[in-house]
């Protein structure tokens, strides 16, 4: 597992999010879907605890990874489907591939219920201000088989292109799945893991988040000061500041802050452990259920935010955390993707792409997974006229965060800021 370390931009203007997941192939709620997004979230932090590491910063999207495997388990048959199912919370839930449609157009409509309401009570509310897009795309090499079955699921529920490439033609494949990841991702991940001899069936899932703040922050507000790593240094960094009213949690280990973005359409949601050197509890602690309670448990308060503006980027390779999650059958030649292909094949490498900026204006976040398959053989206000002091919110030193879907209630990405 390779990790890029943080910096801090003193001069961009926007928050972005991107990731990108790539299996390689090789052959021998309140909400329409609740449980599905349910089973995505607790399966989202359960493996960012399983794969984090001690000290540095860390940013994926479980999410684009699930919705990656989640296409993968269409093909999968017997106990790698059991596995699966098992993994990514779906057992029991009928219909599933409607289920993953319905999700994926939920969450890259941009002219939703929240953003028609919105319009109506802020009219210069632009569209386009925020933008969630998810693409999958399924790379096969033209000697193998595919079941005309699973095409049609992928093209049908997953937004999935269907891609051919040979092996005497490699060069050219490389370019066009660069090309398509640079394109889905904004330009924010220009490259993923490449297709070589071996791979017989690449399944791509792309994810890029464009967030606009609710309320920008003032440039001029941004302040440099100290920041306290996780491995006890300390480092100047900039920081993002407002007063204003955020919806507030706090109980005597931690606190936590909702950051709007424009129409209330996304959240970036911050954990902060009251003491310096409390995060890796915190971190331990934090199961979909505990996040759940502090957000339904949060109440608007007048808060003195404090926040650093973030760079960070993440390559991941998930193969070994899915394998210690109990799922690894799909690693190993008795892996069944019969209904993907009579060919027999095993997943032989995942790759994990991510990177976040966020700054005073916008966040913007981006990933993007790689599967390769291979041949097997593989609150009370108080007197008006003498109002509550505001609650302060200063990240100074370690925080989880996470970027929330409020019209599906889905975490799309997740992360920690450890160190300068």
């Amino acid at each position: 597992m390779s990790q890029g370390h943080t910096d801090l931009l003193a001069t961009n203007t926007c928050m972005k999010a991107v990731t990108t997941i790539l299996f390689t192939i090789l052959s021998f709620s309140g909400f329409a879907q609740p449980s599905l997004v349910e089973g995505i979230n607790e399966f989202s932090l359960e493996y960012y605890k399983t794969t984090v590491d001690d000290s540095s910063n860390y940013f994926i999207s479980p999410f684009g990874l699930h919705l990656a495997l989640g296409l993968v388990n269409e093909g999968a048959n017997s106990t790698t489907k059991t596995e699966l199912g098992t993994l990514l919370n779906i057992d029991g839930i009928p219909d599933i591939k409607l289920k993953y449609k319905a999700l994926m157009d939920k969450v890259v409509n941009k002219e939703d219920s929240i953003y028609l309401e919105c319009l109506r009570w802020s009219p210069d509310k632009k569209a386009g201000k925020n933008e969630l897009y998810i693409a999958n795309s399924f790379w096969v090499n033209d000697r193998i088989p595919v079941n005309d079955v699973f095409k049609a699921s992928a093209n049908n529920y997953f937004n999935s292109t269907i891609e051919a490439f040979t092996t005497d033609n490699l060069d050219r494949a490389n370019q066009r799945l660069s090309e398509l990841i640079s394109e889905q991702t904004r330009g924010h991940i220009a490259d993923i893991s490449p297709v070589d001899e071996t791979t017989e069936v690449s399944l791509v899932n792309a994810v890029y988040f464009h967030g606009e703040w609710d309320t920008p922050f003032k440039r001029k507000q941004t302040k440099e000061r100290k920041f306290y790593s996780i491995n006890g240094g300390t480092s100047k960094i900039g920081y993002l500041r407002a007063t204003r009213p955020y919806r507030y949690y706090e109980d005597d280990q931690i606190k936590s802050i909702q950051i709007p973005y424009s129409c209330d359409q996304f959240s970036f949601l911050a954990f902060l452990p009251h003491e310096r050197h409390g995060f890796q509890e915190l971190e331990q602690m934090v199961t979909y259920e505990y996040l759940k309670a502090i957000v339904d448990s949060s109440i608007t308060k007048q808060v003195i935010l404090s926040l650093p503006k973030l760079e960070i980027e993440t390559e991941t390779f998930p193969k070994s955390s899915l394998a210690g999650l109990g799922c690894e059958k799909m690693f190993t030649d008795e892996a069944d993707f019969s209904r993907l292909s009579d060919k027999p094949m095993k997943i032989g490498s995942i790759t994990h792409k991510t990177r976040i900026t966020l700054d005073e204006k916008t966040t913007k976040a981006a990933a993007a997974t790689k599967v390769d398959m291979i041949v097997t053989g593989y609150a009370g206000g108080g007197d008006p006229a003498t109002p509550p002091a505001p609650k302060i919110f200063n990240a100074d030193h370690p925080f989880f965060f996470c970027i929330i879907d409020n019209r599906t209630s889905a975490i799309v990405f997740v992360g920690r800021f450890a160190q300068e």
